[in-house]
């Protein structure tokens, strides 16, 4: 599996696995610009995904990225196969723990 992070700026997609955009973020003298996406739309934010694994998973992007700010929660890209009860489901959980202070 592999998302894609945009950087403002550059505006070029980077090919991470999804594992990876927290240590993207454990580096900041090398990101100027505000990271951008962290939610898969290959498989969590899809059908076939269940609500708790969208949750789970934007929990543990807003625990591994937002402190410090310069971190925008979205999905990596959009597509025609998104569910958007799973989008929702992203969106509420981001309302509920992606309140500064992070509290994780």
């Amino acid at each position: 599996m592999v998302s894609i992070a945009t950087f403002f700026g550059g505006a070029t997609p980077l090919r991470i696995p999804p594992t990876s955009i927290s240590t993207m973020r454990r580096r900041p003298t090398e990101i100027v610009s505000p990271l951008l996406g962290g939610i898969g739309v290959d498989y969590l934010l899809t059908a076939r995904s269940s609500p708790k694994e969208v949750a789970d998973a934007t929990r543990e992007i807003i625990k591994a990225c937002a402190p410090g700010g310069r971190f925008l929660l979205a999905p990596v890209y959009a597509h025609s196969e998104m569910d958007m009860e799973k989008v929702k489901v992203m969106l509420e959980t981001a309302w509920e723990y992606g309140k500064y202070p992070i509290a994780l």
